[in-house]
């Protein structure tokens, strides 16, 4: 790959006279794959770019702007989805046409025929990236994914990096996942179908450096709404596909949403990065039965931006769920695009308590969900014969739960794990050991217990007497911990496994 800079600045007031005329004279090449970006024409780009509301349609790659079309998902007064997280700062683009800032702009040739533009603000020690094959605009991932592999499922167009990274139980987890939710949004039968035509794009990243050379953002997973892609180090990524499923469902709808619903549905339905669905919900449900954050103070924009993500997103997770259960889905929708709006500031429109069912509703709730939390502890053990048993101790079968007492960690195989995947997070917690296709890790320890599941990378079940407001002794006088586990966490039953500590 050749690195070769063409860096220019516009100084002269005569060449800006003359813009219009360069944006008749140098439009983008129709034989794209032959011509590359010219100084000319990354003016003239930039020039419409800066117009207000300009449609930059005629710049951008045919198959791009196709691609950003085919799931009908469209912003109310957004002209250009195609640049949704790529554009310009609104800001910078009015300093730049009241002309108090100077620009620059560097042209990067890259691999043919890709060529990268920087549009620099050197005032404001700020820079935006837009790559383009020929003479086009595409997404700054048909660059950076050009030569990774590629899978397809019922939902999904996977492109990987890594194929180790990939394997077909968590595709299989995320086509489920897709189903599930599609039926909850009651999506009719022709969206289901394009749905399955066009297929959601998943970009599998093998470490956080892809992702910030994709995106531009430090994050283990996004959903990219310009061209309705997953991109996430995470390879069954359900809280962004749920971000995207709902914006499917509504198809035209505003660019902002008060984060108090936007997150709190994607949490409620697809868990969090590396949390399932469960545990998220039952940490939110310990946040408000202990009074350690209620609901009430994440309503306004700023109460839910001054707490850490991991405790707002939990408790607004679970609200949604409550609201899910509470309201009819139609008034649901409602409400969440009531909170929405073309412009930032309506992240900041208050959500009023008043508008919500009274308090004591969500209180029972949690006090009701609190009671099926799927790690629980039996007061007495089984009396029948173990389902399995070991020096580490016995498996009992109870119907719909798994009993365990044990003496140490397991950690559970199927007999026929997924051929050539590599669990990264294995090697993590077993430095120098190789994988060998474990599915699960049963962790026990002083106040905690975990299920994690190394093929999709997701902590399915945990409880900790951290966060509990009933703590319990988890381990006798003997040394063994005696807990139940619901079989909804396990997505193989403990019959098919071998298991070793």
């Amino acid at each position: 790959m050749s690195n070769k800079h063409l860096p220019f600045v516009t100084h002269d007031p005569l060449f800006i006279l003359f813009i219009s005329l360069l944006l008749l004279i140098a439009r983008p090449a129709s034989s794209q794959e032959s011509e590359r970006l010219t100084p000319a024409q990354a003016e003239a780009f930039v020039a419409r770019l800066l117009q207000p509301n300009g449609d930059i349609s005629e710049w951008v790659d045919p198959a791009v702007l196709q691609r950003s079309r085919r799931l009908g998902i469209e912003y109310q007064g957004l002209v250009n989805k195609v640049l949704i997280q790529y554009d310009l700062a609104n800001p910078i683009k009015i300093a730049l046409r009241g002309k108090k800032l100077r620009k620059t702009l560097t042209i990067d040739t890259l691999e043919a025929p890709f060529s990268r533009l920087i549009v620099g603000v050197p005032e404001k020690d700020y820079a935006q990236q837009f790559y383009f094959r020929g003479t086009r605009l595409v997404a700054p991932a048909d660059y950076h994914t050009r030569n990774w592999g590629e899978a397809e499922s019922r939902y999904f167009r996977f492109r990987f990096s890594e194929p180790a990274d990939f394997n077909h139980y968590a595709v299989e987890e995320l086509d489920r996942f897709v189903a599930e939710t599609l039926a909850l949004l009651e999506v009719d039968s022709a969206g289901q179908a394009l749905l399955e035509q066009e297929k959601i794009v998943y970009l599998l990243c093998h470490d956080t450096d892809e992702m910030k050379a994709i995106t531009g953002f430090e994050s283990r997973g996004i959903y990219i709404l310009a061209q309705d892609q997953i991109i996430s180090t995470f390879n069954s990524h359900r809280h962004e596909v749920a971000h995207l499923l709902i914006n499917f469902k509504l198809r035209k709808l505003p660019l902002y949403t008060h984060p108090f619903l936007q997150e709190g549905f994607a949490c409620a339905v697809g868990g969090r990065g590396g949390k399932s669905v469960r545990v998220i919900n039952e940490l939110g449900a310990f946040l408000q039965a202990s009074r350690f954050v209620v609901y009430e103070d994440i309503l306004p924009l700023q109460g839910f931006q001054d707490h850490d993500p991991s405790l707002s997103y939990a408790l607004s997770g679970l609200y949604s769920r409550f609201l899910l259960s509470r309201w009819t889905l139609a008034d649901y929708l409602a409400f969440y695009q009531a909170h929405s709006g073309r412009s930032e500031r309506a992240r900041g429109k208050p959500l009023q308590a008043g508008s919500l069912p009274p308090a004591e509703e969500f209180a029972r709730y949690v006090e009701t969900f609190q009671l099926d939390n799927w790690i629980a502890f039996p007061d007495s053990a089984p009396e029948e014969a173990p389902l399995r048993e070991g020096t580490w101790g016995g498996i009992w079968d109870l119907d719909d739960a798994y009993y365990f007492r044990i003496r140490s960690s397991l950690r559970l195989t199927p007999a026929d794990p997924p051929a050539d995947f590599r669990s990264r997070e294995f090697e993590e917690i077993f430095p120098g050991e190789s994988y060998r296709g474990q599915m699960y890790l049963l962790e026990v320890k002083e106040g905690e217990i975990k299920l994690f599941n190394f093929y999709n990378a997701v902590l399915e079940a945990f409880f900790s007497n951290g966060l509990t407001t009933a703590p319990r002794v988890l381990r006798n006088a003997v040394g063994e911990y005696g807990f139940a586990i619901s079989k909804k966490a396990f997505g193989r039953p403990l019959e098919e496994m071998q298991i070793s500590e």
